[in-house]
């Protein structure tokens, strides 16, 4: 069984979450719950399999066993009754590295780009880099603090021309698991306005009690051949830094053409420890797995508790998906520039600041809790300090 109360120093590192946070936030001694990786420890034989792979003196061009893409079938048949052929999978280091590569091959310089805040970041950044013209489908929150998409302006986005639009599912940060009907929706729109969806699956496996991931393309052949799947081990198995996501495309001209950009860029060699990873996780980490969702379940709920309970002026939906929550500070009366104060010079923690995942969240935070539930703890107490004293 494995200990994820145990505390992990990750400082000293090369820990972006740990090491960065003094120059991101300004103040040094922060405890840190931004960066989307989890302080909790990854499966026991995925260590036992990198050192016995480190041993080996010789770490040269690594090449993709057949059980590759065979292990990410399997996993994706049993966990999201996704029946997905080998074939239709192409290696990429990253989820980003997917997304740009898409971008630059079915789109051109100024054409439309959709986007749905607040939502990751990088979203933004993809887009604009590549200078494309970003469209945003702002997420709609109910009385309820439920996010929904508004598929009225998702049409009206489509019919103006826009090329792809990239779907966020389940959405970061706001933790929506999409409904089939809400998929249908906007997969139906983007289908009869000829664009094509990019479904960013990264935290499919990270879904609570009571909620199903639905993957895009598994709700029907006619939503597969307009959409292309990206989906990575690096949230559910904690391994972002060995850089491993595959691509997944029925439709073959899609496919094809990924595949060759890929290639054309150097990008289709794996790291011989990414590799390994990849295979090794989906194939036998389910008893990790379920240990690991049964911790997060139980942080999520202190989250919650804390944040909708006693603690006065928050908000927090409980998410339904990843192991993010999205926390409003608005009643709390403090101006944006105040509540940053207190939470970083007073409560010393970093938290993910809201104005980078959309416009009118500066009042917003993300905070990780994939972490030790003491640290999770001691966070939160000082946030209640800081704020009500």
């Amino acid at each position: 069984m494995t200990d994820f109360d145990k505390p992990l120093c990750r400082r000293n590192s090369g820990s972006y979450k740990w090491d960065f946070a003094e120059k991101t936030f300004g103040a040094p001694g922060l405890l840190p719950f931004w960066v989307a990786d989890m302080d909790l420890p990854c499966p026991e034989e995925l260590v036992e399999a990198l050192i016995q792979r480190a041993k080996h003196p010789v770490y040269g061009y690594t090449l993709r066993t057949k059980d590759h893409f065979n292990s990410l079938c399997r996993w994706f048949k049993k966990m999201h009754s996704w029946k997905i052929e080998p074939q239709w999978c192409v290696h990429s280091p990253s989820l980003i590295t997917a997304l740009s590569v898409c971008v630059e091959e079915f789109s051109k310089e100024g054409e439309g780009i959709i986007i749905q805040p607040p939502v990751y970041r990088p979203f933004y950044e993809v887009v604009e880099l590549n200078k494309r013209k970003l469209l945003k489908n702002d997420l709609v929150r109910g009385e309820d603090g439920v996010y929904r998409p508004d598929l009225e302006n998702l049409e009206k986005l489509c019919r103006d021309g826009a090329k792809i639009f990239i779907l966020c599912s389940p959405h970061n940060p706001v933790g929506r698991v999409w409904s089939e009907e809400e998929l249908l929706g906007m997969s139906k729109i983007c289908f009869e306005n000829g664009v094509l969806i990019l479904s960013d699956e990264i935290h499919c496996d990270l879904v609570f009690n009571g909620f199903k991931h639905i993957p895009l393309a598994s709700i029907s052949k006619e939503h597969s051949m307009n959409s292309v799947n990206l989906v990575s081990p690096a949230k559910t198995f904690n391994v972002a830094g060995l850089q491993e996501s595959a691509v997944i495309a029925e439709n073959t001209a899609l496919r094809d053409r990924i595949s060759r950009r890929i290639y054309s860029l150097g990008l289709h060699v794996s790291n011989v420890f990414g590799s390994l990873v990849f295979e090794k996780v989906y194939s036998s980490s389910d008893h990790w797995y379920k240990e690991m969702m049964s911790y997060l379940s139980e942080n999520r709920r202190v989250v919650t508790d804390f944040f909708n309970g006693e603690f006065t002026g928050t908000f927090v939906m409980p998410p339904e998906a990843t192991y993010l929550a999205w926390v409003d500070f608005s009643q709390t009366g403090f101006s944006a520039e105040r509540l940053d104060d207190l939470l970083i010079k007073k409560a010393k923690v970093a938290l993910d600041p809201g104005g980078k995942f959309g416009d009118n969240c500066d009042k917003f935070k993300r905070i990780n809790f994939a972490c030790p539930r003491k640290k999770l703890r001691k966070a939160l107490e000082r946030i209640e300090k800081a704020i009500s004293n």
